[in-house]
C-alpha cells in the first residue's frame, strides 16, 4: 500500500509541477500565446487542433470559447477535443515517457482526419447563444504584469500556500537528491513470460526532469507575488488539481495491483475486449479528469491494447467542455456523439487488427 502511495504522489506531484509552469507561462505572457489562432487562415483547423492539444485545460478552455463565439467551425471543435487529453497528458508523460508523444501525434492525426471530414461535409451546428463574457471566465482576465519581487518581502510576509508549497518542494527536492526511488521495485505478477511492474517507463527520465521542474518551480514560488501565488499557483493548480489527481491515481494503481494479485486480469481484458472497449468509451463522455487515468495506468502495465486507451482518449477531453456542458447541453452532446463515433470508429479497427 505504501508503495502504491508514494508512486502517486510521485506522479501527482510531476504533474502539478508541470500545471504551475504552464499557468506561470500563461500569465506571464497575458495569454498572447492564443491570440494568433483566432485568426481565420488555411491553417485554422491545424492552430486549433494544436491548441486543443495542449496539456491540462487552457489549450481546450480557448477552444470552447472561440466556438461559443463563433470563432471556429464545429468540426474544428470536434477536432480540437478529440486532440485533447486534459490533465491525464500529464499523467501519460509520467507513466509512459517513452510512448506518450507518439500517442498524442497518433491523437492528433486522427483529430485532423475527423475535423478534416466534418468541415469539408459542411457538417455544422453553430452556437446559438453568444456570450461576451465568456473569454473573460475561462481565459486568465487580468492580464497583470509580471514583476519582480523582493524575496526579503515575500518571506517576511509569508503566507499558508507560500510555506507549504516551498516546503514541499524543499523536501522533494531532498528526496531526489538523497536518492529516493521513483518508483517500487516490487514485483507484481508474471505475465506472458516478463514481469509487469507497476512502475514508470524511464526511471532515471523522470527523477531529472522532477528535479529540474522541482527547482524552476521553487524559483517561481519564492520570487511571484502573494496574488499570484494565491489565485493562480494555489487556487487554480493545487486546490483544483492535486487531491483530485492524486485520488485518482491511487485508485487506478490499486486496481491494478488488486487486478493483478488475485485475478488473471490480462485474461480477462483480452477475452472482453468488446466490453472494456464499451466501458472506455463510455467514461470517456465524462467531463472531468480523473476516471481515465484507470486506462494509462492499464496500458503502461500492459493490460489493455493501445486501440482501448486511444479510443478512451479519443472521446474524453478531461474537464475541457465543461464550460461548453455549462453554455448548451444540446453542443456538448452532439460534441460527445461525433467524438463517441471516431472512439468507436479506432477502438473497433484497432481490436479487429489486433493492436
Amino acid at each position: 500500500m505504501w508503495s502504491v502511495v508514494l508512486e502517486s504522489l510521485i506522479i501527482t506531484a510531476f504533474v502539478v509541477l508541470i500545471m504551475i509552469l504552464i499557468e506561470y507561462i500563461n500569465v506571464v505572457t497575458k495569454g498572447s500565446w492564443s491570440r494568433p489562432l483566432q485568426k481565420s487562415s488555411n491553417f485554422q483547423l491545424l492552430l486549433i487542433t494544436i491548441l486543443g492539444a495542449m496539456p491540462g485545460c487552457m489549450g481546450a478552455y480557448a477552444v470552447v470559447a472561440m466556438y461559443t463565439h463563433n470563432l471556429i467551425k464545429f468540426g474544428t471543435l470536434v477536432a480540437a477535443m478529440i486532440a485533447a487529453v486534459g490533465d491525464e497528458a500529464f499523467v501519460m508523460y509520467t507513466m509512459i515517457p517513452n510512448k506518450a508523444l507518439w500517442i498524442q501525434l497518433i491523437i492528433i492525426g486522427i483529430a485532423l482526419i475527423a475535423g478534416f471530414i466534418i468541415n469539408t461535409l459542411k457538417i455544422d451546428f453553430a452556437f446559438k447563444f453568444k456570450t461576451e463574457d465568456h473569454l473573460k471566465i475561462h481565459k486568465d482576465s487580468e492580464h497583470e504584469g509580471f514583476k519582480w519581487n523582493d524575496i526579503r518581502t515575500n518571506f517576511k510576509n509569508l503566507i499558508f500556500p507560500r510555506a507549504f508549497l516551498l516546503f514541499s518542494l524543499v523536501l522533494l527536492i531532498l528526496y531526489l537528491i538523497l536518492g529516493g526511488e521513483a518508483h517500487s521495485h516490487e514485483q507484481m505478477h508474471d505475465h506472458s513470460d516478463h514481469q509487469v511492474m507497476l512502475a514508470f517507463s524511464d526511471e532515471l527520465w523522470l527523477k531529472v526532469s522532477l528535479f529540474i521542474t522541482s527547482i524552476v518551480a521553487l524559483f517561481i514560488v519564492v520570487t511571484v507575488s502573494n496574488h499570484f501565488l494565491e489565485d493562480h499557483l494555489w487556487g487554480h493548480v493545487v486546490k483544483a488539481h492535486f487531491l483530485k489527481v492524486f485520488l485518482w491515481t491511487v485508485a487506478a494503481l490499486l486496481f491494478i495491483r488488486l487486478g493483478l494479485e488475485y485475478f488473471n486480469l490480462d485474461d480477462i481484458m483480452n477475452s472482453n475486449q468488446w466490453l472494456i472497449l464499451a466501458i472506455a468509451l463510455l467514461i470517456g463522455v465524462i467531463p472531468e479528469s480523473g476516471p481515465h487515468i484507470v486506462f494509462i495506468s492499464l496500458y503502461a502495465t500492459g493490460n489493455i491494447p493501445l486501440s482501448i486507451l486511444l479510443a478512451n482518449s479519443i472521446v474524453q477531453d478531461g474537464h475541457g467542455a465543461l464550460p461548453l456542458f455549462a453554455e448548451s447541453k444540446r453542443n456538448f452532446f452532439l460534441l460527445k456523439s461525433f467524438s463517441l463515433m471516431v472512439g468507436l470508429i479506432v477502438g473497433a479497427i484497432g481490436i479487429f487488427v489486433g493492436f
